[in-house]
């Protein structure tokens, strides 16, 4: 049961990552925008993704982020959640997986029964948000 929200953000985050965390982007002045961009940064501008799948910007963020001030917090808190399950990898997959098969298909091998178990439990347990998110 993939809704519409699902499917437009598996196209919106790799392509929005990859703008926010290149060096020409400039931060808005709205404190969100400034923290993030201080913290990345600060902290994770030059971790390796070789994978693919920016799993380690996303765990250096979590790590170093205070985000529960900000309205985006419930997706934050979703990726911890996922991390904390193990399954952040198997998430990320599923974003490559639909924008880059031919990575997903060759890391999908070693990781099936992870991948499963995310989907599954993603099936059972949709991101529901209780409120709009709004960034400034």
């Amino acid at each position: 049961m993939e809704t519409n929200a699902y499917k437009y953000h598996i196209h919106v985050i790799p392509n929005s990552l990859k703008v926010v965390t290149g060096k020409n982007w400039r931060a808005d002045p709205e404190k969100l925008d400034r923290d993030f961009k201080f913290v990345f940064s600060k902290n994770c501008a030059t971790i390796s993704n070789e994978s693919g799948l920016e799993l380690e910007n996303r765990k250096c963020l979590l790590e170093n982020w205070k985000y529960d001030s900000f309205t985006i917090s419930p997706l934050f808190q979703r990726v911890a959640e996922l991390e904390s399950k193990g399954w952040l990898e198997a998430y990320l997959a599923t974003i490559l997986q639909e924008n880059d098969k031919e990575k997903f298909l060759e890391w999908l091998p070693e990781n099936v029964k992870d991948f499963e178990e995310y989907r599954i439990w993603r099936y059972w347990n949709p991101i529901k948000l209780m409120k709009p998110i709004n960034r400034l």
